[in-house]
């Protein structure tokens, strides 16, 4: 695949220059993964693009990759998942560019400079053993004075650690230790991306967990402290930020677990969890369902234990200015503070006294959002082993919360898409007068309808009259 598309640029087959593949390309390649980038490296990288891309009727675009080492991409004007990026050389050769990267198994190139070869495995340059430690499974600076030289790699050994399921060696594990601090420097565009790509693997909990360990999620999230200090009795048997990191691995084994668990409605689930960054998102929220709990913990002398009452709502205060300094998008800042600020709401109206009604209400105000709060739910309900809450109850709700999911996909998102009967107009039109009052009579006829109270427009005209004469 990879040579019929290099050779798909380059027609002839080669670049008629020192020319190659080189850093994560050649990792990829050699482990047989997808290739997202294809990373090309020469001495004159702008000629050689714009000579691409003249050849190809192909887009010449100027990147700002890495200062150290300018970006040429040139990019399929019919298809712009297709595309090369071309590097300058760190430095006067290939050699002293592969000294400069982060670590052994991105520190490899391939010469195609005539071609690409025919026994590629044979012709990769491999100066610092990265072949080796592929194969082992390990990830190995290439010395702390290339982390210091760019932080961000401290993070990056982690997120290959989650990616690839490697171990991070033991020099290059304590470098990232004893470097943590100097995080703080690093651009949060470039932290964030490290982060949610780390957290997009399957199984990153046990990553996760070093990361935290090695002191590198403090200088990202110096929320951690208060929380690691808040001790938890009653239904807790963790302080705060472990039992996050409790939920945080029992999600994951959720999301591993979903046909199990919600059985015909699971590619529905299914679809709602992997809608766009939702799954790394889901799980930043773990992290975080409970950062409002260290500031509203209070020590209930009748009841013998602490309590945290409102620490959902203080919490999505809190969430989204620990995540404002990450630069997060709106929408994916949003659906964290949403799902923080829910939490304990969603487990509350999944149990049966709550009438149908009332949760009708809460799905047309949240939507497919739903499906995530009620999966945190269930994985925050998974992490609550202390001393007031028995594996029977655990169980039932554990039941009511994947009820309600099922309640959600059978009844409620069919209903909510119908059209509503009535709008602002509607109510006008029988006299009703501008004002509050008619947004109020709108939410309780909208309420009737989705219960299915009300089912034809004289239905709800006749409800909003009544309604209207009960709030005057």
């Amino acid at each position: 695949m990879l040579k019929q598309k290099l050779t798909s640029w380059f027609k002839s087959g080669g670049a008629g220059a020192p020319l190659y593949l080189v850093g994560g390309s050649v990792r990829d390649f050699v482990l047989g993964r997808p290739m997202k980038d294809i990373d090309l490296a020469c001495p004159n990288a702008r000629e050689l693009a714009k000579k691409l891309a003249r050849a190809n009727n192909a887009a010449f675009v100027p990147m700002e990759k890495d200062p150290k080492a300018p970006c040429f991409r040139v990019v399929n004007r019919n298809d712009p998942a297709d595309f090369l990026d071309v590097v300058r050389f760190r430095g006067p050769d290939i050699h002293s560019d592969l000294a400069d990267r982060d670590f052994t198994i991105n520190a490899m190139a391939l010469d195609l400079g005539n071609g690409f070869p025919q026994d590629p495995m044979g012709a990769i340059l491999d100066p610092f053993n990265g072949l080796e430690d592929l194969r082992k499974q390990i990830i190995r600076s290439l010395g702390r004075k290339n982390l210091e030289d760019d932080p961000l790699r401290i993070l990056r050994a982690f997120r290959f650690a989650s990616q690839l399921g490697f171990e991070i060696e033991g020099k290059t594990l304590a470098d990232c230790r004893e470097l943590a601090p100097q995080l703080e420097r690093i651009a949060a565009e470039r932290i964030t991306h490290e982060l949610i790509t780390a957290f997009e693997a399957e199984s990153s909990y046990s990553v996760v967990r070093k990361m935290w360990k090695a002191g590198v999620l403090l200088p990202i999230f110096p929320d951690i402290a208060p929380m690691e200090a808040c001790q938890q009795d009653g239904f807790h048997h963790h302080n705060v930020w472990e039992h996050s990191l409790d939920v945080y691995e029992a999600l994951e084994g959720i999301l591993g677990s979903l046909d199990a668990l919600f059985g015909e409605y699971a590619p529905q689930v299914r679809e709602c969890l992997e809608a766009g960054r939702a799954v790394p998102m889901l799980k930043l929220s773990a992290l975080l369902h409970d950062i409002g709990k260290p500031c509203t913990g209070r020590y209930d002398e009748a009841k013998g234990r602490t309590t945290f009452f409102g620490h959902a709502k203080k919490g999505e205060a809190l969430a989204r200015t620990a995540l404002g300094r990450l630069r997060l998008t709106n929408k994916d800042l949003d659906f964290v503070c949403l799902l923080v600020s829910e939490h304990r709401h969603v487990e509350q109206l999944a149990q049966p006294v709550v009438k149908h009604k009332t949760r009708m209400a809460w799905y047309r105000k949240l939507g497919d959002f739903s499906v995530a709060c009620a999966v945190l739910a269930m994985a925050d309900n998974i992490s609550k082993q202390g001393k007031m809450c028995t594996e029977t109850d655990r169980s039932r709700r554990e039941k009511h919360l994947m009820e309600m999911v099922r309640e959600y996909f059978a009844e409620a998102k069919g209903a909510l898409a119908r059209p509503l009967l009535l709008n602002g107009n509607d109510l006008l039109e029988i006299g009703l007068p501008k004002g509050p009052g008619i947004g109020k009579v709108l939410k309780a006829v909208t309420a009737a309808q989705d219960a299915g109270q009300v089912k034809t427009k004289e239905q709800a005209l006749a409800l909003a009259k009544n309604v209207h004469k009960q709030i005057k």
